[in-house]
């Protein structure tokens, strides 16, 4: 179980923030190249799980399908991800998938009904039937803290399209010019946590690429 914590940038551009992470006293420093970052993101066909984060639930679930690169859909490796949060804590259920563009027909979905069963407390058939309703593209950095227990990471050039129907193409994306700066760590290291947010002259806010893409390319409100 971990923290989870973003943060709004306002008006500042990627590197006015990268100079906010760079003179933190805890002496963050880059983990790893930058990395765009794809996620397809399932609902029900009544968009329940968009709805459990509208209505503000405590507990919810977000369903996900993970990879790296240029591709706009995975060819390669890619992970489906089951993020559970329950009040302030998230909890996330991974499964790799080596070869997605070998996979058979019915390859999701038995994928699905398998990250689904890792999580005892979930009943797989109310979940079999969820269709990808939104895709996002983002290129991320990275950093982590000196003593390994804290990381954040710069979110920018955000992109949305509709999951579902043809697959789309570069032009067909919408943009999101804002800057997003998350906070990570563990649960163990809650006590440690003010000597990060104290000096983070950012205002902390709720914000989910999952509903923000669906107000921009779904005309959810």
């Amino acid at each position: 179980m971990r923290h989870e914590f973003k943060y709004d940038c306002g008006d500042l551009n990627y590197a006015e923030v990268l100079q906010i992470v760079r003179s933190h006293p805890m002496s963050f420093r880059r983990q790893g190249l930058d990395r765009l970052v794809n996620t397809l993101f399932f609902d029900t066909r009544e968009l329940d799980l968009l709805g459990q984060r509208m209505d503000g639930d405590a507990d919810r679930l977000q369903l996900r399908l993970r990879w790296e690169g240029t591709d706009l859909q995975p060819q390669n490796e890619a992970q489906f991800q089951l993020k559970i949060k329950q009040g302030l804590l998230v909890e996330k259920h991974t499964l790799d998938i080596a070869h997605f563009a070998a996979l058979p027909p019915d390859g999701l979905r038995t994928h699905m009904r398998e990250l689904m069963a890792m999580h005892g407390g979930l009943s797989a058939r109310s979940f079999v039937e969820l269709p990808p309703v939104l895709q996002l593209r983002l290129l991320r950095t990275d950093f982590i803290s000196y003593d390994r227990k804290f990381r954040l990471a710069i979110d920018r050039d955000v992109q949305y399209h509709a999951g579902h129907g043809a697959l789309p193409q570069l032009g067909q994306f919408q943009r999101d010019n804002r800057v997003i700066l998350s906070l990570r760590y563990d649960v163990a290291d809650a006590t440690r946590a003010q000597h990060v947010t104290q000096r983070l002259p950012l205002r902390q806010v709720r914000h989910s690429y999952f509903v923000r893409g669906m107000e921009m390319v779904g005309g959810w409100r």
